[in-house]
């Protein structure tokens, strides 16, 4: 069980690495207006 639970928080730790590092592109292709919607870049 303990091994089990290591394992999928192994799991989440790598998947949310993931996720920041596609946010992180996302925001670095289409900038920061893109990103947030704001009115302030216009």
């Amino acid at each position: 069980m303990e091994a089990d639970m290591k394992r999928m928080n192994n799991k989440w730790k790598e998947l949310e690495r993931i996720a920041h590092d596609r946010v992180g592109w996302r925001m670095l292709v289409s900038g920061p207006c893109s990103f947030t919607r704001s009115n302030k870049c216009k």
